[in-house]
């Protein structure tokens, strides 16, 4: 098993366990971790201990793990990318000579892998983007789109699933019963006015701290998240959230929040207008950011934004294709 993170990796093996894979078939290399349910009484290197192996096992590590000789003098029947959507195509390169076949497991509809340098020829994707080419939904000729969540409401899961499943996804029954006592489920709209506003907006902070106190976050604070478009906007909404006494309410941007969650979700654009967006509605209004975004939202998610967004004068096709992203969403929370 392989993903990006450490983090992520060791959610595969805890799930692994929960499956009932035996402890002692499972080994990762550990420095300076704190002790977890899979970790082995063996202390030897793990090329050391892979080398000993005989039959069934489960070795897991990031690529600079799985890029050293010693691990690769034993080839693996299956490597398991997780997260492969954000796990570089060069990575994805350098690791698959330690395995016969290789399974690529992730959500090309959220957020790539940072790319600082410029990389030529499509280099740049990811493992899973350049395998799915131009396709958003995997073809069944191709691999598994798994087409159930066991995250979303089903009222905000109409909403993720428009936005870029192309209505494939679906909620799994249990997610009836997720949400906030007093509270709507799905999503809502809370447009506030201002004007000349860019990258910050002392009224949509504003707002966001009323929503949060509606939502009794001090009783626990980890049911919500507080995610801004903008890096100024989440520096502002912390300062107000730390005056009102939601130390403990976490605020972010989107790629600060993938893969957590929360049974409810407030987003703040603070941009007031498309011209008054520093990067452009393209940014603002990205699929793949807004997917991101409101899929954190177990029960409930709150789009928290300027009306004047919506009268924006469009300069490129792409600037339709984004503006007509949050009609479509308006008028979901609608309905």
């Amino acid at each position: 098993v392989t993903a990006t993170s450490h983090s992520a990796i060791d959610n595969v093996l805890e799930a692994c366990v929960d499956a009932g894979v035996p402890v002692d078939l499972i080994m990762k290399a550990q420095k300076d971790a704190p002790p977890q349910r899979w970790a082995t009484k063996d202390t030897s290197p793990a090329a050391t201990w892979l080398r000993r192996q005989e039959g069934a096992l489960l070795i897991a590590g990031t690529s600079y793990f799985f890029s050293n000789e010693r691990v690769r003098e034993r080839q693996v029947d299956y490597l398991f990318v997780d997260e492969a959507a954000q796990y570089s195509l060069v990575d994805c390169m350098a690791v698959s000579g330690f395995a016969k076949n290789i399974v690529l497991m992730g959500d090309p509809q959220q957020l790539a892998q940072v790319v600082i340098a410029v990389h030529p020829g499509g280099v740049e994707n990811s493992a899973l983007g350049h395998y799915m080419g131009d396709h958003s939904i995997l073809p069944a000729n191709m691999g598994y789109f798994i087409e159930v969540t066991r995250r979303l409401h089903p009222e905000v899961n109409h909403a993720v699933s428009w936005l870029a499943y192309e209505g494939k996804l679906r909620s799994h029954p249990s997610t009836e019963g997720h949400k906030i006592d007093g509270h709507e489920q799905g999503l809502i709209t809370v447009p506030v006015p201002h004007q000349g506003n860019s990258t910050s907006s002392e009224e949509e902070a504003m707002t966001v701290v009323d929503l949060v106190h509606s939502l009794h976050a001090t009783k626990d604070p980890s049911n919500v998240l507080v995610v801004a478009a903008y890096n100024a906007q989440v520096d502002l909404i912390r300062q107000k959230l730390d005056e009102a006494g939601f130390n403990e309410v976490m605020v972010g941007t989107v790629d600060k929040f993938q893969g957590r969650e929360g049974m409810a979700v407030i987003y703040s654009f603070a941009a007031s207008s498309s011209m008054d967006a520093p990067r452009g509605l393209e940014f603002l209004l990205d699929r793949n950011r807004l997917n991101v975004a409101i899929s954190r939202a177990k029960a409930t998610c709150y789009l928290v934004f300027s009306e004047t967004l919506l009268q924006s004068q469009f300069r490129t096709v792409a600037e339709v294709k984004a503006i007509s992203r949050l009609a479509g969403l308006l008028e979901i929370a609608a309905k």
